[in-house]
């Protein structure tokens, strides 16, 4: 009797199990997509995120006449920045934003410069050019020192370096002959007029 009551039970866990397979197959296995759901899921779904996020131009707070007073100021006057624009528009009691300012500024073609560039001077003259500056330092007791460089632009070769404590224009003409013992000299010479005016020396 106990057996036949066991046999049955584990017929009936038997078939339960197989009941349950079928169906967590059923859930789990993919669904084969109909042609109008795969078109909706590939190609409407993306277009329509797409144009949905797309950022939407929006109008220009500015009057059409302060766009060209802008686009003008900044083609008579290269040098002048947004800054510049907005205080001159502030003037005629005109008010635009700095960045609204820099938006039509980026829209003009920039002009030219007339002649070669710094960069293309020095490139086209850097074997005869040397610049000059002063490099301010301390010693052991924070006492001020002034070293003095002479660099070649060429080759980046330091040509010639001085050290003293009050730097004056003759002791400055003093290096210039050191650096050059027999007649080398540069075509050019560069020289920072702000390192001159911290050290107290007009000569470089």
């Amino acid at each position: 009797m106990l057996a036949h009551g066991l046999a049955r039970l584990r017929r009936f866990a038997r078939r339960c199990a197989a009941t349950v397979r079928a169906r967590v197959g059923r859930w789990t296995t993919p669904r084969p997509r109909s042609l109008a759901a795969g078109l909706a899921t590939d190609l409407v779904r993306p277009l329509f995120w797409r144009r949905k996020s797309a950022p939407r131009a929006r109008p220009s707070p500015l009057a059409t006449a302060t766009i060209a007073l802008i686009e003008e100021m900044g083609r008579d006057n290269p040098l002048w920045g947004a800054e510049r624009i907005r205080g001159e528009l502030l003037k005629l009691d005109i008010r635009a934003s700095k960045r609204t300012i820099q938006k039509y500024l980026r829209q003009r073609p920039r002009p030219r410069p007339d002649g070669q560039r710094w960069a293309t001077f020095l490139r086209n003259h850097a074997h005869e050019t040397w610049a000059c500056d002063f490099l301010q330092v301390t010693d052991l007791l924070f006492r001020p020192l002034f070293a003095f460089f002479l660099v070649e632009l060429g080759s980046r070769r330091v040509v010639h370096v001085g050290v003293t404590r009050r730097p004056t224009d003759a002791w400055v003409a003093q290096q210039l002959r050191e650096a050059t013992p027999y007649g080398e000299r540069p075509r050019l010479l560069v020289r920072d007029k702000e390192s001159s005016k911290k050290s107290g020396v007009s000569g470089c």
